[in-house]
């Protein structure tokens, strides 16, 4: 027997893994021009509409024997942003034998790495024996010589030529306060960045982190809020966790956009990091001090809320002065752990169950409301 075609999801009888399930209208055409066999059914049949070969199609003569070579890797190569804690996967186009030191892992400043080798005889997963470093380009060789197909039609039976793929690693996290940038609008938003937080809060699918290494620019935020399950199904407050997404200027009542005439399109906009690539990865734990509001903190301003907009949109047209415009100070405490001491307040709950206070009983307002 030379070869055995099982098809369909009841056959008990495929090579390896049965053919896709045909139709009243589709054929199973083997590959390559009729000529592939790699005991795998599932990867040696494509399912399409019927395409017959017979006398009146050319002969095609098939290879009596081709060397084994590298279908695919993971991560590809010229891959960029890869974790620093990633595996290698690396897909022959044959089941095939390795021997010795078949595979090197070479990186720019982490250096050379050894590693576990798992799976085959088709397929191979490498787990290096540490991480990566932040931004390094890493470089997989894999020796033709050490890699031998399994079955008995030799010559070839090596691979023809080592095969060689790189890959760059994930930048350091940014800073939360680089993301948040002094003004109302990210610097990198609609970009794909990492950043370290402790989680101070979570609501639904929001969740807020903080940064444990703040700068001393107190025009830069030092929280963002994460918006996704993904993110608050892994984490609880206190968490230090390292979250990866894409930077968004979010406006509420705009989704997915609105008109300027729209009374939601006054709504300032929260940074946010989003989908898509959303990910979290668990560091520890980590504790965030509050910001004081008021006396013996940061004082708010109490008499401009905003003089310096040319145009009044304070998001496009802004000198951005938190020591003097009230609208720009509230901005460099978008999404961090607060603190008001002795808090009168001062209006009714709205709509949101929210309640409008001021520190200190009122001391320093010029208006108590």
């Amino acid at each position: 027997v030379v070869d055995i075609v099982g098809y369909g999801t009841g056959t008990n009888c495929p090579e390896t893994a049965p053919t896709a399930t045909l139709s009243n209208t589709t054929a199973a055409l083997r590959n390559n021009e009729g000529c592939a066999e790699t005991d795998n059914n599932s990867a040696d049949f494509s399912v399409g509409a019927p395409n017959p070969r017979n006398n009146t199609v050319d002969p095609h003569v098939c290879d009596a024997e081709t060397a084994p070579s590298v279908a695919s890797s993971t991560p590809a190569n010229g891959a960029t942003g890869v974790a620093r804690d990633a595996n290698i996967t690396i897909t022959f186009s044959e089941p095939v034998d390795v021997t010795g030191s078949w595979y090197s892992i070479s990186c720019g400043a982490s250096g050379v790495h050894t590693a576990e080798a798992t799976g085959g005889p088709t397929s191979f997963t490498l787990n290096p024996d540490a991480d990566f470093a932040f931004a390094e380009t890493c470089t997989v060789t894999v020796s033709a010589a050490q890699v031998s197909d399994q079955d008995a039609l030799d010559p070839p039976d090596t691979m023809d030529a080592d095969h060689v793929f790189s890959f760059t690693t994930e930048s350091a996290p940014l800073g939360i306060h680089e993301v948040q940038g002094a003004g109302h609008l990210s610097p990198y938003e609609g970009q794909s960045v990492t950043v370290d937080g402790v989680v101070i809060a979570e609501r639904g699918s929001n969740v807020w982190l903080q940064d444990p290494a703040p700068d001393a620019d107190v025009a830069t935020s030092e929280g963002i809020l994460v918006f996704g399950s993904v993110v608050a199904n892994a984490v609880v407050v206190g968490d230090l966790v390292r979250v990866r997404g894409t930077v968004t200027e979010f406006r509420a009542g705009c989704t997915p956009s609105c008109a300027p005439s729209s009374s939601a399109f006054d709504n300032l906009t929260i940074t946010e990091i989003a989908s898509p690539g959303l990910t979290a990865t668990p560091l520890g734990t980590g504790t965030i001090t509050p910001t004081v509001i008021g006396q013996g903190g940061r004082v708010p301003p109490t008499q401009v809320i905003e003089n310096d907009s040319e145009t009044g949109n304070v998001e496009t047209s802004n000198d951005f002065d938190p020591s003097q415009d009230g609208i720009d100070f509230y901005e460099t405490l978008e999404s961090m752990r607060v603190q008001v001491n002795n808090p009168v307040v001062v209006g009714p709950r709205n709509n949101f169950g929210e309640i409008l206070v001021l520190a200190n009983d009122g001391a320093g307002a010029s208006v108590r409301t």
